[in-house]
């Protein structure tokens, strides 16, 4: 490694076909590869200054559950 390069907190192997969807988020210290298994993704890089110009709102702090009726979102927010 590159004496002024700090090495990565973690290093993350993500995979997911069309149907996968990512939020905006911000990774930190991280290397990340992202392999698309069918259909093609698209990323949008913007460079570390960019939170001071975005909008930012709070989230639904939720979770996709299997039931026996299917699929449902489930609100995981603190009362």
């Amino acid at each position: 490694a590159h004496q002024d390069v700090p090495a990565p907190e973690a290093a993350n192997a993500w995979y997911g076909g069309a149907a996968s969807v990512t939020s905006p988020h911000r990774d930190r210290a991280f290397e990340n590869f992202y392999l698309v298994l069918a259909g093609r993704k698209r990323f949008l890089l913007l460079p570390p200054t960019a939170p001071a110009w975005l909008p930012a709102r709070r989230c639904v702090l939720a979770r996709w559950t299997k039931g026996p009726d299917g699929w449902a979102l489930v609100d995981e927010s603190p009362e």
